[in-house]
């Protein structure tokens, strides 16, 4: 099975990378409860999906997510 490629398109009409920095970390926020989601229920899901699968596939969108938000100079988790 060959490696899965993502592709992160952020959008031509963000000008500033302020707004490319925010919607990258709320892409991180959503992913980060999608995996909290799929270990929570589990058991619920395991005939549908593999854990295993799932969680490598949202963590391979995750990197992708990080090292284009380090370029831009934005860090994740935010702390308050």
């Amino acid at each position: 099975m060959g490696a899965k490629r993502y592709i992160l398109y952020i959008g031509e009409y963000m000008t500033t990378d302020k707004e490319k920095i925010d919607t990258l970390i709320n892409r991180l926020d959503n992913l980060d409860f999608v995996i909290k989601s799929f270990i929570d229920n589990s058991e619920k899901l395991k005939s549908k999906y593999s854990l295993e699968e799932e969680i490598l596939s949202c963590n391979a969108r995750k990197n992708v997510l990080l090292e284009e938000l380090a370029k831009l100079g934005g860090s994740w988790p935010l702390t308050n």
